[in-house]
């Protein structure tokens, strides 16, 4: 403590005392404790060692380098998701109705499927797509089905599964479906039946019919 403080003992206090007083209150010329101008010189260092690193070498600072660490994390996970195993399956997919995921669609369905359902997926080898009549069901999950599993054995399309990943499934599936209504041209003839969503076609009873009902004796 003694050699922190460097504090000097009552009976040499004589010594330190100034000639002077303010209303009968004397001073003491104490030393300044080594531990505080150890930490005054530390700070000083520190103040010196910033202003080389961040102003005269160029040092990002920490709110820059933690955006710059950021960015490279976003890319890695983009990386990533390019190599890392899909986990899209056909119990999970859903219908996408965003533009983004249209668009993506709309691309994969240019470069793989014109050849067989044309451009305006009006049919030409494979059936129109724009009609209500479906060789396999229609629907989300039974159009990923196809889609990934192909066609009717010996005949129709072949499998995607090994040329595309099962999220860009989903968008060329979602992409079909939102063809529904469309009019091109030419179309061709319907294949397949009329196929109908059962749980949007499911509609509650009437209330007025289930009153008499239960009314009517």
């Amino acid at each position: 403590m003694k050699v922190l403080t460097r504090s000097r003992p009552i009976s040499e206090e004589s010594e330190l005392l100034l000639n002077h007083d303010y209303d009968g209150i004397q001073e003491l010329d104490n030393r300044l404790p080594p531990w505080w101008l150890y930490l005054f010189y530390l700070t000083i260092i520190g103040g010196a060692v910033y202003l080389v690193r961040f102003h005269v070498i160029g040092t990002d600072e920490p709110e820059l380098e933690l955006r710059k660490e950021i960015a490279e994390a976003k890319m890695a996970i983009e990386a990533y998701k390019k190599t890392a195993p899909d986990q899209m399956t056909e119990e999970k997919v859903t219908l996408l109705t965003d533009a983004t995921s249209l668009a993506a669609g709309k691309a994969i369905f240019t470069a793989n499927c014109v050849a067989c359902h044309r451009a305006d997926a009006g049919g030409q080898i494979g059936p129109n797509l724009t009609d209500e009549y479906w060789l396999l069901g229609g629907g989300i999950k039974n159009v990923f089905h196809t889609v990934t599993n192909g066609g009717r054995d010996g005949k129709g399309m072949i499998a995607w599964k090994a040329t595309l990943k099962p999220t860009q499934i989903q968008q060329v599936a979602s992409y079909v479906l939102s063809l529904q209504g469309s009019k091109p041209q030419n179309p061709k003839a319907p294949d397949g039946e009329i196929w109908k969503d059962d749980a949007k076609a499911a509609k509650p009873a009437d209330s007025t019919a289930v009153a008499a009902a239960v009314v009517k004796p």
